[in-house]
């Protein structure tokens, strides 16, 4: 197959050689710009509620740094979260979550390890790389 396709790239005029690596850089540049539109989208996105959404899920939540973590969060695309503490013993608790606003997740505790349900609670984003849960401050890890 390769060797047909040397030939045929042989047998193509210099104007059509051309137009066929015209079209093949302004398809990877539509791919470049593409990744990077996202890269920016991701930097502000928590000026959005699509973009809070794609900041909060798929990553871990940590605090207070990731060598020595005390409490962590993972919010999950279909709407779901966890979180765990080794705080007071310790708990960990599952739930559902929605973005309000830009910037503002409500999550709902379904089950903990403990027994009691939390009432719901509000967590903001001032960045895509930081969660305020309380008065605690989670970084994307």
């Amino acid at each position: 197959m390769e060797w047909k396709l040397q030939n045929r790239w042989k047998d193509l005029s210099t104007g059509k050689k051309i137009f066929v690596v015209i079209i093949i850089l302004w398809l990877a540049g539509g791919i470049i710009n593409r990744d990077s539109s996202n890269s920016v989208e991701t930097s502000m996105s928590v000026e959005t509620n699509e973009g809070t959404k794609s900041c909060l899920i798929g990553v871990d939540w940590i605090y207070p740094s990731s060598s020595n973590p005390t409490g962590a969060w993972k919010f999950s695309l279909d709407g779901t979260f966890n979180s765990s503490t080794t705080a007071f013993g310790g708990m960990s608790a599952w739930g559902n979550w929605s973005v309000l606003g830009p910037g503002k997740i409500e999550v709902s505790y379904t089950r903990t390890t403990e027994g009691t349900i939390p009432s719901n609670q509000i967590l903001t984003m001032s960045s895509c790389g930081s969660l305020k849960v309380g008065s605690t401050n989670y970084s994307k890890y």
